[in-house]
């Protein structure tokens, strides 16, 4: 498995600006010991919220940092420009919904 942790494209992002927007994962959390997994199909589908409105995403892989009790998703979705955009975010409710 690889170790590179894609991270967003800031020209193009503005998140984390309004309240509830989903918040980028600290470069604490991503690095150093811990483990990280694919996600499995059923908790796959998600909902992101950036500049103020939910978008529909993917999550691609859980991370959890040795000793922390703060999960961090590796989330994909579409962005404006119609390319897709991933990057490290924080499992909050009022940023980053999993849908069943």
């Amino acid at each position: 498995m690889s170790t590179a942790l894609p991270r967003p494209r800031p020209e193009r992002l503005h998140l984390g600006n309004d309240d509830g927007d989903a918040r980028p994962a600290p470069a604490a959390l991503l690095t150093g010991p811990g483990r990280t997994w694919p996600t499995e199909a059923r908790w796959a589908r998600a909902q992101i919220r950036v500049g103020g409105q939910w978008r529909p995403a993917r999550i691609e892989h859980w991370r959890l940092r040795l000793g922390s009790l703060r999960w961090s998703a590796q989330v994909t979705w579409q962005g404006e420009d119609g390319l897709p955009v991933s990057g490290w975010y924080l499992c909050q409710t009022e940023g980053l919904r999993l849908l069943s």
